[in-house]
């Protein structure tokens, strides 16, 4: 968790923005606050990265986002696609990714890695199960939130209908973590992610990339001809991860059979190992005032006074609105109270929720 600087809006869609928590190429992600005190993970588009393909990508990613129902994943709040700057708002999940916490603490434990397989195989069969591919699976996008893993960023996920957005000739993935037939340039099919997950858990187990470093090049060649790193690997993990790893994917364990292969009496949530890597979520503001006392919002921004939220309009902004109407014109309290009752950070059908207008300058973009 960073400050917010200067440049960044004080608010995207509706939602105070509290500090920054992630960037990559294509923008900025930030903490945000719902009007009931939930905290989401707001992804921006960079204002110079609006391309027509970029754009399209970004709204392939939200209608995919917003059909995946697990929870494993990361559940949508709202989007705004409208105009920009565009955004994505997901539940914002504590914990650092898995690629941090091998980092920090060092290859996971045997048990632990045989868990965090089995939790992770289910995550894929629930989204599978709702035609979706995630396509860029990898210790970076997996988050280890204490009572199990999140899988994150669908920015190159596909569902069924979708159509392809990369031209003839390119491929999306991640060297070293996709499957050999993504690299060959035909059609990613469900048991690419499983080759994904055989990478993601070597790495858990090892501390080191899956088809080893150095140029792309050498590691495409090793990721099509050459066996997955393993060495010193526990052989009930290694076993597992090398039925995932199978260059045909015809050839690789189906995720039922891998879950019943790993399955473990005990969950993550209850492995020490895992709660150590996991952590202790570190405290987040709970306000506006308290992300200004923690230093992370500057004194002198508010939101009070600043201009209404961009993008899609939530749902439940438009009912509070209607609510507002019809309250003055039928003259009762009680109509609004009626239509705002209960929690307005529920996501209710994966709809925005509703929060106090608020933007700031012009938007960074999301990572």
């Amino acid at each position: 968790m960073e400050p917010l600087r200067p440049e960044d809006p004080a608010g995207i869609g509706g939602y105070p923005l509290i500090a920054r928590i992630g960037a990559g190429g294509m923008g900025q992600v930030y903490l945000g606050l719902t009007g009931a005190g939930r905290h989401i993970a707001l992804k921006v588009i960079r204002e110079d990265f609006d391309g027509p393909q970029a754009l399209a990508r970004f709204r392939r990613e939200v209608a995919t986002v917003e059909r995946v129902r697990s929870r494993f994943a990361a559940a949508m709040v709202g989007a705004g696609l409208d105009a920009p700057p565009y955004w994505l708002a997901t539940e914002y999940v504590p914990g650092p990714t898995l690629r941090q916490a091998v980092a920090e603490h060092g290859p996971l434990p045997p048990d632990t890695c045989l868990r965090l397989l089995a939790a992770l195989a289910q995550g894929l069969l629930e989204i599978h199960g709702q035609g979706v591919q995630h396509r860029d699976l990898k210790p970076g996008n997996v988050i280890l939130a204490p009572d199990g893993p999140r899988l994150i960023d669908f920015g190159i996920a596909r569902g069924e209908g979708q159509t392809q957005i990369t031209q003839t000739g390119a491929w999306n993935g991640t060297p070293g973590y996709v499957a050999p037939e993504v690299v060959r340039e035909q059609e990613p099919v469900p048991a690419s992610d499983v080759f994904s997950l055989a990478g993601t858990i070597a790495y858990a187990a090892t501390g080191r990339p899956p088809f080893g470093g150095g140029r792309i090049e050498a590691i495409i060649h090793r990721t099509l001809d050459g066996e997955i790193d393993l060495d010193g690997v526990d052989a009930r993990v290694a076993e597992l991860v090398r039925l995932c790893a199978a260059k045909e994917p015809a050839s690789r364990v189906r995720l039922e059979r891998l879950i019943e292969l790993a399955a473990s009496p005990a969950g993550l949530a209850g492995d020490p190992a895992y709660l150590r890597v996991a952590g202790t979520p570190r405290p987040v503001p709970a306000s506006v005032p308290d992300a200004v006392a923690s230093g992370l919002v500057p004194a002198e921004r508010t939101t009070a006074s600043a201009p209404g939220g961009t993008g899609l309009r939530s749902r439940a902004a438009v009912i509070a609105a209607v609510a507002g109407v019809a309250a003055v014109v039928l003259g009762s309290a009680f109509v609004a109270r009626s239509v705002l009752t209960g929690d307005d950070g529920g996501r209710g059908a994966n709809t925005a929720q509703s929060g106090p207008a608020a933007n700031g300058p012009a938007a960074n973009g999301a990572g």
